[in-house]
């Protein structure tokens, strides 16, 4: 089943594109089922929810050095506050920054090898 947005709820769909120009120009939004996901090209895929107790912004991680083994990096913020521009910086202060640690964990990795 190839990624749309068609089963995405209306609200969700205009939260998830405030967000993505929130973010920037390089972010797009696409969905799967009723979740809409904002892509980075660089591979960065962040989930948003419409939930009870609010909007859940999620995303997938390897933090450890068994990248099989993904840790979920999760934000919650209430309904009533949803805004594009508070999703957003909900995105820089509580998601992205565990992306970039997965990164640097990474780069690491690739220095420790021995030379060729």
């Amino acid at each position: 089943m190839p990624y749309d947005t068609s089963l995405v709820p209306a609200r969700l769909l205009t939260l998830a594109t405030d967000t993505a120009t929130a973010l920037g120009p390089e972010w797009s939004v696409t969905g799967l089922l009723s979740t809409a996901i904002l892509v980075h090209p660089f591979g960065l895929r962040i989930q948003l929810r419409l939930h009870a107790d609010g909007l859940r912004i999620s995303a997938l991680t390897a933090m450890s050095s068994t990248p099989g083994n993904p840790d979920e990096i999760r934000a919650t913020a209430p309904i009533t506050e949803a805004t594009g521009h508070k999703a957003a910086e909900l995105i820089h202060t509580r998601v992205l920054p565990p992306l970039g640690q997965r990164d640097a964990h990474a780069a690491l990795r690739l220095l420790s090898l021995p030379p060729a």
